[in-house]
């Protein structure tokens, strides 16, 4: 899609209110382009308000819905699950699951065996080389194995030979049938679905502010795109040639009304037109290693996910 074709798709940010409503003839003299500036700002910034107030209010509910709703309560178990699993192997081993319970707020420090203990408790098995084994056309079996010994890494999984892991599947049904909760409490599954919430809240607004960005950053430049009126011969006199603004020929620039009402201009080009993808950007950029892990790109994931794998930032 050709760039003015995407401003044109979003040209619903530009509709002119101002000149809808007829506020003009009202006769105040803040009804020009200042209004239409305002008003274009005004959007993102009530996108931000009202994310934050629903997320708040859906949060306040955190507790009873964990409770009371299996629908929410299993989203919950899948995205905590899917988060610790940093290695995106759909296995949890030991040091994995050792993070979920550091996670835990009411759980104190434990020793590897007693982490063991509690994920035998919840289905886990001890891995072994044998379980990845690839079928070739002709039907043989080809076991990839990395070393003859037992703790060599295994190429396909990165798990060791005899290493516990606990697969998705396991780790919800421990959950549905409530052996989790006997096991290792119910407060992590609070603090899942408050994670959850809040990742996709900031991911939702986030989208929405990217996809204003570039309308609303149009109008602000507009602000300060002027045309002189008169006679502009450099022999002339300065009173002969004055700028005014091309979208709004009431306004002189660099004077008056457009003067004063400049400085906001600079500061929502700055904090929104500027500050805001930069701000992005650096976080990408500082996690480029780790874009695909559950908690980056389910924030900033949409982002990059119509990219290839491994270049993204071409």
């Amino acid at each position: 899609m050709e760039y003015t074709d995407f401003l044109e798709y979003l040209s619903f940010v530009n509709v002119d209110v101002v000149a809808i409503l007829g506020v003009e003839c009202v006769g105040n003299v803040f009804w020009d382009y200042r209004a239409r500036v305002g008003l274009a700002c005004a959007v993102p910034l009530l996108i931000v308000l009202l994310s934050f107030v629903l997320y708040h209010v859906h949060a306040r509910g955190v507790h009873e819905r964990t409770i009371r709703d299996k629908t929410v309560r299993a989203a919950a178990v899948e995205y905590m699950y899917d988060m610790v699993d940093t290695d995106q192997s759909e296995e949890i081993d030991v040091d994995e699951f050792a993070a979920l319970m550091k996670k835990n707020k009411d759980d104190g420090p434990r020793h590897r065996t007693s982490i063991v203990q509690m994920m035998q408790d919840l289905g886990a098995r001890q891995y072994s080389s044998a379980d990845d084994v690839d079928i070739d056309d002709g039907g043989a079996t080809n076991v990839q194995v990395i070393g003859d010994h037992v703790g060599k890494r295994h190429d396909k999984m990165g798990h060791d030979e005899g290493e516990w892991v606990i697969n998705k599947d396991e780790f919800i049904r421990a959950a549905a049938n409530g052996t989790m909760s006997r096991v290792i409490g119910e407060n992590w599954i609070e603090m899942a679905e408050s994670n959850r919430l809040r990742s996709s809240f900031s991911s939702g607004t986030l989208l929405v502010l990217f996809l204003l960005h570039a309308p609303v950053s149009q109008r602000l430049f507009y602000y300060f795109v002027c045309h002189n009126v008169g006679n502009c011969d450099p022999a002339a006199g300065e009173d002969e040639c004055r700028p005014f603004l091309k979208v709004d020929f009431k306004m002189e620039c660099g004077k008056g009304v457009h003067k004063g009402f400049a400085p906001f201009v600079w500061v929502m080009l700055f904090f929104f037109t500027f500050l805001l993808p930069t701000s992005v950007g650096i976080k990408l950029f500082m996690n480029r290693h780790r874009l695909y892990s559950v908690i980056i790109k389910s924030k900033l994931g949409f982002l990059y996910a119509p990219f290839n794998h491994g270049a993204e930032f071409w």
